[in-house]
This record gives C-alpha cells, structure tokens and sequence, in this order.
C-alpha cells in the first residue's frame, strides 16, 4: 500500500510539471505586445527550494536548491520515503563512528553496553549470512582482502584509500578471505567494524570463515 501510494505521489509530481510546462507555452502564445516591447506573465509556482545531500553514513540532509532545481526532481525528493532502519543496523552506525577513533570511545568499549550491542548485531549479522548462499558467485570489480588478524589499522587504511566514498558509493563488491583475529590488538574491534559493515552494506560485503574462526584454532 505503501509503495502505492509512493507511485501516486510520482505520478501527480510528473503531471504538475507537465501542467508548468503547458502553462509556459500558452503564456508564449497568448503575451501581448505594448508600446513596442513584449510583456511576459510569470506565474509563480509552489516548488520547495530544497535539495537532498546524502553525505556520511547516509544521512539525508535538505539545502537550499538553486534558481535551476527542476520542480519535477523536487517533487520526487519530496514524495521519496527514507527506509526506517532497524535497532541493529542503528548499532552499526554507532560501531563505525566508535571505530574511526576508538581512543575516545574507552568508556564505551569496556562496558556492559558494548558488549550488549555487539551481541544484537552478531545475531542480526547470523540472519543475513543464513539468508544468502554458500558458494558465492561474483563479478567484477571486487576487491579482495586477505587476513586482517585484529590489525585495526589496516581497515582504516582501506576505508580511506578505497572505499573513502562510502561502500555504497564505490563500484564493485567486496570480499574479505577470513581470519579477521589472533595476532593483533584489535581482535574484537576489527569484527565488529566488519559486521557492522555486513549489516548496512549486506549486498556490497562478502564475508569468508578462515581457518581461525574455527574452534579447533581458537581453543
């Protein structure tokens, strides 16, 4: 009903700009001319002079549009609902701005709340990789990462050199090999950046099991 309803609001957007339009061409027609010099009737059109910016972690935010702004567009932007996101998927918000810097988020990290939150979104991670097949089949471009062993620092280094855009913005898909602890410092930190990752980008990140995320390796 209410993908119904979206259509209408398009549809009704796309006849007012054609009614603009027919508006324009009888003024084109119907102008009189006086004392030499031809008088032209502006009507004045209810457009919202805002335009939508998605800027990080896709949050919309509405600026002025400009005198060009299409009354079309405006009015697609306007009838276009933004998708209500999930208790989950807002935890992973909060795990990719803990993990920009996690120096300023101690508190956070050594607390009953982290630990609570990780364990939401590691059963939300659960249904998505239940919900897509095992053998995975992928086109190019994908970028391949190999062990990233709780190194925090080499995710930071991706997500400035590759996808600094944002994984939505960036062509292509990407797929990480495995072993994402032992050896480094950021075990625990290193997976939840990767699937608060996998819960706002399902479709953009593959996530492989190495051999250490196996028990017999991590007893």
């Amino acid at each position: 009903m209410e993908a119904l309803k979206n259509e209408l609001q398009i549809k009704d957007a796309a006849i007012a700009a054609l009614t603009s339009k027919v508006d324009r061409l009888e003024d084109e027609k119907l102008n009189p001319t006086q004392s030499g010099s031809q008088i032209i009737k502006r009507r004045q059109h209810n457009i919202i002079a805002e335009s939508n910016i998605i800027g990080d972690n896709d949050i919309r935010q509405r600026v002025k549009m400009g005198t060009r702004g299409s009354l079309l567009t405006s009015n697609i932007l306007q009838a276009t609902v933004e998708a209500q996101k999930t208790n989950a998927q807002l935890t992973a918000e909060k795990f990719l701005r803990v993990f920009q810097d996690p120096s300023k988020h101690i508190a956070y990290l050594s607390s009953q709340e982290f630990s609570n939150d990780l364990i939401s979104v590691c059963h939300s991670v659960c249904e998505v990789l239940e919900s897509q097949p095992r053998c995975l089949f992928m086109q190019s471009p994908v970028y391949v990462f190999g062990d990233i062993h709780g190194n925090l620092e080499d995710l930071h280094f991706f997500a400035d050199n590759i996808w600094k855009l944002g994984m939505d913005l960036t062509a292509g898909k990407f797929l990480f090999l495995g072993d994402y602890v032992d050896r480094g410092l950021s075990c625990l930190e290193c997976v939840a950046y990767l699937f608060g990752l996998k819960l706002l980008y399902p479709n953009k990140i593959e996530m492989l099991r190495g051999n250490h995320e196996t028990r017999d390796v991590r007893k």
